[in-house]
């Protein structure tokens, strides 16, 4: 392998560590193969179109993991559903208080994004309940 390739292989690694860990042993030497094999025999950088595909990979991924948040058994939701409900209603008072100040401080748009993640943590709640009674 020459140089180039090494230092591109190197890249393209870099670039794939984005991906959740467990997304990346099941694909990255799939999806490192077909980059390397797309690739030109003198490129040493990847180009700007599959960087910015792969960042947006990344972050799709990265957001399918993270909203189907997975229930491992020895996760903290499962163990603890009720500590985990109050500790996300906590955090969504805290919000609902701070995207107010926002508000009332003429922030409107910090607000809504504040009332946003409240929202999300209701969701989570959601889940969270809805999981303790499927157990």
């Amino acid at each position: 392998m020459t140089d180039s390739n090494e230092r591109l292989e190197r890249r393209y690694r870099r670039l794939l560590g984005l991906y959740p860990r467990s997304y990346r042993q099941q694909h990255e030497e799939d999806m490192l193969g077909v980059l390397m094999n797309e690739a030109d025999s003198k490129q040493s950088r990847p180009g700007l179109a599959q960087t910015l595909d792969l960042l947006r990979g990344a972050l799709f991924i990265s957001g399918r993991y993270w909203w189907q948040m997975r229930m491992a058994p020895d996760s903290l939701a499962v163990r603890h559903p009720v500590f985990v409900i109050r500790l996300r209603l906590a955090v969504s008072a805290w919000l609902c208080f701070v995207a107010a100040v926002l508000i009332w401080g003429g922030y409107y748009a910090w607000g809504v994004l504040v009332l946003f993640f409240v929202g999300l943590h209701l969701l989570f709640i959601r889940r969270t309940v809805l999981q303790r009674r499927r157990n």
